[in-house]
């Protein structure tokens, strides 16, 4: 009866924590979740090896699939997905730095080998603080990028200590700035307020505007605007971008790609998928983004770079990839 009660009680935790004003309990009410994914795939898996049994018993009379054989293998399943729960948890905390470089046509001398350091997805909020934030902060300004941008999801939904938690992208410093743009999760409470305290952190919101460096483009569009094809259209067309100059847009879904492109964007930045988080979730995210979830991608005469992003959303686990800071060298 206590293991009824509790399995129903934490089955509507996650619920519960999106009310009650305690992280602790958020965390372990999202920890639950990734956990509960792997039991899950584990009882598939351990009754599917009964099945196999069962008939190959049918088949040849001598093969044995007895209760101890069901616990062994039971237990052996369900104790691999308590591992796999924790490597998630423990791999979820360390960033990794991936670099790429990308060609860019009519690129300007003074723009050739830069670099641009990119993150998205961080999610600031009750379960990654301040000290995640500034390990990332570091992790960046130790690579010397030219730009950084911000591509969406920095905080998790509502927030009271919203300054607390920006105070970290003060120490993010770059020669030729530092740009954000929204993304869903700061539709989740007034993305004004969210809005104004990235701007006094000293980082550019980009709320659908364009500014032109040294002949390099750099556009950034909102959200929730943007996720209508026909606004996201109207907007890059009042931009009136420049076809023979390289152009860079930052924006927070891999969505309505045929409208960047026939605008003319050389290069868009994006995030928001986590590339599914946790396995196999993949494989949902590929499908819904036709292939756009992740990685260095072409379409059409525009090059696209899907990051998987640097924080997590729910579970605090990343299986099958790992969270990341994208370096990016620009090339003619």
């Amino acid at each position: 009866m206590a293991l009824k009660v509790a399995l129903i009680f934490f089955g509507v935790s996650f619920v519960l924590s999106e009310i009650l004003p305690f992280a602790w309990f958020y965390l372990i009410a999202a920890s639950w979740l990734g956990f509960i994914h792997f039991f899950f795939w584990a009882s598939v898996l351990c009754w599917a090896v009964y099945g196999i049994f069962k008939l190959a018993k049918l088949k040849f009379n001598k093969l044995k699939f007895g209760k101890l054989h069901f616990k062994i293998t039971a237990g052996t399943l369900f104790g691999l997905a308590v591992l796999i729960s924790i490597y998630g948890i423990v791999n979820a905390t360390f960033p990794q730095i991936r670099e790429i470089e990308v060609k860019l046509p009519n690129l300007p001398k003074t723009w050739e080998n830069k670099t641009i350091a990119f993150i998205s997805d961080i999610h600031v909020g009750k379960i990654i603080g301040a000290d995640f934030a500034n390990k990332i902060v570091d992790k960046i300004m130790a690579l010397k990028p030219d730009l950084i941008f911000i591509g969406g999801d920095y905080y998790d939904g509502h927030i009271d200590d919203i300054s607390g938690l920006t105070k970290p992208l003060e120490n993010l410093k770059a020669f030729r700035g530092v740009y954000f743009v929204t993304g869903n999760h700061e539709k989740f409470d007034s993305d004004k307020k969210y809005e104004n305290a990235i701007d006094r952190a000293g980082v550019v919101v980009m709320n659908n505007m364009m500014t032109d460096l040294d002949d390099l483009q750099i556009i950034g569009v909102d959200y929730a605007t943007t996720s209508n094809k026909n606004k996201f259209k109207e907007i890059l067309d009042g931009m009136k971008i420049n076809k023979s100059k390289p152009s860079i847009l930052i924006k927070h879904s891999p969505t309505n790609l045929d409208v960047a492109n026939d605008a003319g964007v050389s290069f868009q930045l994006s995030g928001h998928t986590h590339v599914g988080q946790i396995y196999p979730y993949n494989w949902l995210t590929h499908l819904i983004y036709k292939g756009y979830d992740y990685g260095l991608n072409l379409f059409g005469d525009m090059q696209i770079y899907t990051s998987n992003g640097v924080g997590t959303w729910g579970p605090p686990m990343r299986v099958g990839n790992s969270p990341e800071i994208v370096l990016i060298k620009m090339i003619k």
